[in-house]
């Protein structure tokens, strides 16, 4: 998992001040990153785009409880 590593800090940085109200978490692999209209298509709620890229479901379950 250590090849997310960097990309996960990245998430962890740009996103720390929305861990009170993340809103709905988008949270996966590329498809999720790069989703670039991801607020528009939920722009009824708060979003909050927490792909990484290549992940897997246990890349995802690994670093679940870093973000």
């Amino acid at each position: 998992m250590y090849w997310y590593e960097e990309e996960v800090k990245q998430l962890e940085r740009k996103h720390r001040l929305d861990r009170e109200h993340p809103g709905i978490i988008f949270y996966g692999s590329s498809s999720i990153r790069l989703w670039n209209s991801l607020d528009d298509d939920f722009d009824f709620t708060r979003v909050t785009n927490l792909g990484f890229g290549g992940s897997t479901l246990a890349a995802c379950v690994w670093f679940l409880k870093g973000l």
